[in-house]
């Protein structure tokens, strides 16, 4: 006996008749076009659920194990550029700080 011969409790059909009928149903471009905005539906709610809850746990997750170090340690850089420019346009004048440090993460 299989799936298809089973009857679904409190119906007088079997589950191979329900599946048929529903295959007849979605070979109709009625159907089919409900189908397509159903699945793109579903898409973007996954979408969605997985960038406003699995994306912010991520970086928590690396933090825990030891993978993702976010904090600066008190290391002495190897290599640091300074450089000091002064920019004039209409607006005004501006002196721009630019540093460029390099350090070694483990």
């Amino acid at each position: 006996m299989g799936i298809n011969e089973l009857r679904i409790p409190g119906m007088d059909r079997t589950i191979g008749e329900y599946r048929q009928e529903w295959w007849d149903a979605l070979q109709q471009s009625k159907y089919q076009r409900k189908l397509v905005l159903v699945t793109v539906s579903i898409a973007l709610l996954l979408d969605n659920m997985l960038y406003m809850v699995i994306v912010p746990i991520i970086p928590d997750y690396l933090r825990v194990i030891g993978a993702w170090d976010t904090h600066e340690i008190n290391r002495p850089p190897i290599n640091q550029k300074v450089v000091n420019k002064i920019v004039h346009n209409s607006t005004g004048d501006y002196r721009v700080t630019m540093i460029n440090r390099t350090t070694k993460i483990n």
